[in-house]
């Protein structure tokens, strides 16, 4: 029997500080089907922005808000009543049962709902290659200059620096920006904190929507009411009720979700035209 020879293989080297750009770089994660960021709106991006999210949520949410108001208005608290005291009314203004309240909460809880969905959605999407990055924006002064747009973007506050190199001439740090929103190895804490972080950029989207949608559906609700004579209005349990949660509801997502989808595609746009633009400075 023959001995057999071994050898110890060292292990690679590291690249020498000459062979690293001295400028900052932006990694990618490791997302091998990303398409590439386009330089304008292009069909499969508008039907999937408005065809598939915008009348997807036209429907979905329409449906879904008019199941609960009828859950909600059809209860034996506003039909038969309790004991010897006549059922609940459905009014405009006074609580517990106030349809202008009731239109405040149903903004503020679906667009929190849906800025979660779609983040978890459109990015998926993103990393299976089922939508392409928008990329037209990546020249925009206000998506590398105002700190509350990127922000909302979950973007680093500044952009990537392009020299990376302090005044002793040494390499920088590098920058990692990676396509996925999402935190890596933070446990609890950390996607704790990121999810209370996305909360809030669905607030913003909340505030819009209030001061665009409140006021217009206490009109109608005006219009569809019947005066009491006392500064309010009264409501049957149907339809009413079930039919303003299903126009609000339905119209509220038409409007919002394809913003809520664009944010995440125009996100992963600047993230990898940042890169792509390291990339050929180097």
């Amino acid at each position: 029997m023959t001995d057999i020879e071994t050898a110890t293989v060292p292990p690679p080297r590291p690249p020498s500080e000459a062979s690293i750009p001295i400028s900052a770089t932006v990694t990618l994660s490791p997302d091998h089907t990303l398409l590439p960021p386009t330089t304008k709106l292009i069909t499969p991006q508008f039907i999937y922005l408005f065809i598939l999210d915008g009348l997807g949520a036209l429907v979905l949410s329409g449906g879904i808000n008019f199941a609960i108001a009828y859950a909600m208005y059809t209860a034996p608290q506003y039909t038969t009543g309790k004991g010897d005291t006549g059922p609940d009314k459905i009014t405009l203004w006074s609580f517990p049962s106030t349809l202008a309240g009731d239109a405040a909460v149903t903004i503020i809880l679906q667009c929190l709902v849906t800025w979660l969905i779609e983040l978890f959605l459109v990015n998926r999407d993103l990393k299976t290659g089922g939508v392409a990055p928008i990329g037209m924006f990546n020249s925009s002064s206000v998506f590398n200059s105002n700190k509350l747009v990127r922000w909302f973007c979950s973007l680093p506050a500044l952009a990537p620096s392009t020299t990376g190199v302090d005044e002793k001439g040494t390499r920088g740090p590098a920058e990692e920006v990676p396509v996925s929103p999402y935190p890596k190895g933070s446990g609890i804490l950390g996607w704790g904190g990121f999810l209370f972080g996305q909360a809030a950029r669905s607030m913003v989207v909340a505030v819009v929507s209030f001061l665009i949608f409140w006021g217009p559906t206490v009109g109608l609700l005006i219009a569809a009411g019947r005066s009491n004579g006392k500064g309010d209005w009264e409501y049957d349990v149907t339809w009413t009720p079930e039919v303003f949660k299903l126009i609000l509801g339905g119209v509220l997502g038409l409007v919002t979700t394809p913003v809520m989808a664009g944010v995440w595609l125009v996100r992963a746009g600047l993230v990898m035209g940042d890169h792509n633009e390291e990339r050929g400075e180097q």
